[in-house]
């Protein structure tokens, strides 16, 4: 509010509305990326995306990391590009726009997987889904119904 107030004159102003940073400290400390590569190559999984909006291009982007046999894709809105996952990639995939920063990975920023995001089903068919199960929220006034 100072910066806002200030004109950014007496404090910087904020990259975002919040501070995700405590998020990124339990992920650092919970999630442990080379589990995903042994499974993946035992066989267990076949592949996992994440998906995150290109700010540069406003394309959907979804990075995966998948079985060798597993290419990457490219239409018009939206790309598959093969990642080895970092907790960046899962920060990007969580950044909403001006709640939260945006995340760089390589030179480009990345944020909200579903901003831009026209088929959301893509990626998992990509990846060789041949039957998905979709769970969903419905809401119906103020009452949750799951």
């Amino acid at each position: 509010m100072i910066s806002l107030l200030s004109g950014g004159h007496m404090l910087r102003a904020p990259r975002s509305l919040f501070d995700n940073s405590p998020l990124r400290e339990l992920l650092t400390r919970q999630v442990d990326w080379s589990r995903l590569a042994g499974n993946i190559e035992a066989g267990h999984l076949d592949g996992l995306a994440l998906c995150a909006t290109a700010y540069n291009t406003a394309r959907s982007v979804a990075f995966f990391q998948a079985r060798p046999s597993v290419g990457e894709w490219s239409r018009r809105n939206h790309v598959g590009r093969r990642a080895v996952f970092t907790l960046e990639h899962l920060m990007a995939s969580m950044s909403v726009p001006v709640l939260f920063p945006p995340e760089k990975i390589g030179d480009e920023f990345y944020g909200d997987g579903a901003m831009r995001q026209l088929a959301p089903l893509s990626p998992a068919l990509h990846l060789g889904a041949n039957r998905l199960l979709v769970i969903g929220r419905i809401t119906t006034g103020s009452t949750p119904w799951c």
